[in-house]
């Protein structure tokens, strides 16, 4: 079972390719704390047509389309903008300086309380990918409104404002790999906890943070 705290899920989706919307200062406040949005315990991460686990059965005994995911509420420095979609800013820290990419959100259910246990996660891109004949993406020839390529063969591109970052953000979802997470069931003693947010600063050549504390 891997064990991801939501800036780990987050920096997973929005740092495994190129043509991300890139800016050197945040474009949105801490309008909400996002993990008080979700359903804390294991969650699934599913692929399309991929039967949903059921509360009873092991990890062990899930679907080969399906990966377990335990996320557990407490603040790691993300940002969650509110609108539909939903935007996560993610800063990203290197000797260099820092920098914000963002993943758009769409809850597809929420329990009676209100939290979300479903959703859906895509990076926000510049624009649709050129595809090779091979079948890999490659950066955007036509980046959207608000959005400037960085350099003659650029990986990423730049936004003017926030509301450029807002509709690269809905737009991105017609052509970016989406995940979609599924809440399970509540966190057992015997699982794992979720790794330290310096531990995934490091693996994503993030610049290494002080540990937090130990999670209660």
């Amino acid at each position: 079972m891997r064990s991801l705290g939501l800036l780990a899920l987050v920096a997973s989706t929005v740092l495994a390719g190129c043509n991300l919307v890139i800016t050197d200062r945040p474009m949105f406040d801490r309008e909400a704390v996002a993990e008080r949005a979700f359903k804390a315990g294991v969650w699934a991460s599913v692929q399309a047509d991929c039967p949903i686990p059921r509360a009873g059965e092991t990890v062990q005994h899930w679907p080969t389309c399906a990966s377990a995911r335990i996320l557990r509420p407490g603040i790691e420095g993300l940002v969650l903008a509110r609108g539909d979609p939903m935007i996560y800013q993610l800063r990203m820290t290197t000797d260099e300086g820092s920098s914000y990419a963002y993943a758009g959100l769409r809850p597809t259910h929420l329990d009676k309380s209100g939290k979300i246990d479903a959703f859906e996660l895509w990076p926000v891109e510049c624009g649709p990918p050129v595809i090779t004949p091979e079948g890999e993406r490659r950066p955007t020839k036509t980046p959207g409104p608000g959005l400037t390529m960085n350099g003659e063969e650029p990986s990423s591109c730049r936004a003017e404002d926030a509301s450029a970052v807002r509709r690269a953000a809905k737009d991105s979802r017609n052509w970016a790999p989406v995940k979609v997470f599924i809440w399970v069931r509540p966190r057992k003693l015997l699982d794992k906890s979720p790794p330290l947010a310096w531990e995934m600063d490091t693996a994503y050549g993030m610049k290494k943070a002080e540990p937090p504390s130990a999670p209660r």
